[in-house]
């Protein structure tokens, strides 16, 4: 069967003396698709560096801002809107902002805040007071503690 033109329609099969149409290309994998073996058991998470990493030196205006706009924050009760204004500060390498924020997830220091709302994470507050601790030795030019027993 065929149309006006003398083409046959889609998905039917040529007539005698037709050529067949020309198949479409195959497809690349896709490059989603890794074709590595998968791991035998469960991969590890990274470790984290408490360490403090080897950075640019951080706008000191900025750095200042963004503790301003977090103890401001905190005076305000906002400890979540807090946090995010430290953490930034502390990742770009304030001590102080590392300290603050470990604040806010201490559980001491949060009942001393009155904060309500807000649950406390003690292993988040070590892991930061760490933190702290090792940008204010780096800050001093002082070695840094590895954290293994000695």
């Amino acid at each position: 069967m065929q149309d006006a033109a003398g083409a046959a329609p889609p998905g039917s099969a040529p007539a005698a003396g037709q050529p067949a149409p020309p198949k479409p290309p195959a497809r690349a994998p896709d490059a989603t698709v890794d074709s590595k073996p998968a791991p035998a058991g469960p991969v590890p998470a990274p470790a984290a560096s408490l360490a403090a990493p080897a950075r640019p030196a951080a706008n000191p205006a900025l750095l200042a801002m963004l503790l301003r706009r977090g103890n401001g924050l905190l005076v305000l009760g906002d400890v979540s809107g807090a946090r995010r204004f430290y953490e930034r500060a502390a990742e770009s390498g304030s001590a102080e902002a590392a300290e603050a924020l470990a604040r806010t997830y201490d559980p001491a220091a949060l009942a001393t805040l009155g904060a309500r709302g807000i649950q406390p994470d003690p292993e988040a507050a070590a892991a930061w007071y760490r933190r702290a601790a090792a940008l204010w030795a780096a800050e001093r030019g002082l070695p840094q503690d590895s954290g293994a027993p000695k």
